[in-house]
């Protein structure tokens, strides 16, 4: 692995479980085994080398949410939706984190990100006949956000009920 990704990859690991402000330039540098000097010469400073973090998280969820988008079954895009929350590689939770805990920083958080894929699902709910389509999308979205950080705490395996419960619930009744 080259530095610049060794950088990278060492300072996603350090903000997802530490928090951005909480963790120095200096220990990234260290744990990555280069100079102080290098992530600087990379990324111009610690604000940089986040953004950068932000950018490949904005396209690990971009291409989660892609089939989802593309989809024009409606039960098909809840379906897509819903396996999506359990479908991320585990060595793709550093990245997930990152995404929860920038929810709580203004200067980094975008629900225009999100809006998309809650249209979708509006929309085929919509086609599907549920009253209050949006509602219930925003809804769902809340929901599998929900599992999703359940997922990062507790593991994958506790959370799969829900998931069964979420099919059944949006695609057996709605029949």
């Amino acid at each position: 692995m080259e530095r610049k990704e060794q950088i990278l990859q060492t300072a996603l690991s350090l903000f997802s479980n530490y928090g951005f402000h909480a963790v120095p330039t200096s220990r990234i540098a260290k744990e990555a085994g280069v100079s102080e000097g290098l992530v600087f010469k990379h990324y111009k400073d610690k604000k940089g080398l986040l953004l950068a973090i932000l950018h490949r998280v904005e396209e690990k969820m971009e291409e989660m949410m892609f089939p989802v988008l593309q989809e024009s079954d409606p039960e098909q895009v809840i379906k897509k939706l819903i396996d999506s929350v359990y479908g991320v590689d585990s060595a793709d939770y550093d990245f997930w984190r990152m995404s929860f805990k920038v929810k709580w920083d203004q200067e980094f958080y975008k629900p225009e990100h999100t809006k998309p894929v809650i249209d979708k699902c509006a929309w085929a709910f919509k086609k599907l006949g549920v009253k209050n389509s949006k509602l219930e999308a925003e809804m769902l979205f809340q929901n599998l956000e929900q599992i999703a950080i359940a997922i990062l705490r507790e593991g994958l395996e506790p959370q799969k009920r829900f998931k069964k419960h979420l099919l059944i619930k949006y695609l057996k009744d709605l029949k």
